[in-house]
């Protein structure tokens, strides 16, 4: 599975794992609370323990701050998946594995963060990068499923499978049942096998 990488080693010593992980704990935390107009250096250095200094060496900006984050917590809630596994029983890991990262205060904050996109060129143009690896994956996996399906049927269930998920976990806040996650899964396969 190959993922866009969308923030690159900054300058100055090496990283510490700790920091990085703090970082990104910290930033969930105040783009949750203060959305992402609200997102500061000075608020995620605070948040995390750290100085300013340790994030202006790793990101020139917030934008870029926002994006490593995105991909840090995707590769941490990815569930390792052998090559054997069929294409559903996959799909419904990777449920799994959304349900994990829109839950609590990352959900709220992924949706401020879709919301600020729409005005922060900047911003969008991160944040699609990163949706563009997560719909590569997904889109690959949806052809294994259904091989006859065209373009936009693979990318209107991609986009169906986002929706439902973020508004269950995010906004009806959906307890965490594995039958109610088969239902989202069964409605996108729906989706991509209907005549």
């Amino acid at each position: 599975m190959e993922r866009v990488a969308v923030a690159t080693r900054g300058r100055g010593r090496p990283r510490l794992p700790a920091i990085d992980a703090a970082l990104h704990a910290a930033t969930w935390d105040v783009i949750a609370r203060e959305g992402y107009a609200g997102l500061t250096f000075e608020a995620v250095a605070t948040a995390a323990g750290c100085t300013r200094m340790s994030i202006y060496r790793r990101f020139s900006n917030k934008a870029e701050l926002v994006g490593a984050t995105l991909f840090a917590t995707s590769r941490a809630v990815e569930p390792v998946i052998a090559a054997d596994v069929p294409p559903v029983e996959a799909l419904m890991m990777h449920a799994r594995a959304t349900l994990d990262y829109l839950s609590g205060k990352r959900g709220i904050a992924v949706l401020s963060l879709i919301e600020a996109s729409a005005r922060s060129p900047e911003l969008h143009d991160i944040t699609e990068r990163y949706a563009q690896g997560e719909r590569e994956y997904f889109l690959a996996l949806f052809r294994q499923i259904a091989p006859d399906a065209d373009q936009d049927r693979l990318y209107f269930a991609f986009d169906s499978y986002v929706g439902l998920m973020t508004h269950h976990v995010v906004v009806r806040r959906m307890p965490s049942t594995p039958h109610k996650l088969r239902l989202i899964v069964d409605s996108v396969l729906t989706m991509l096998t209907a005549d």
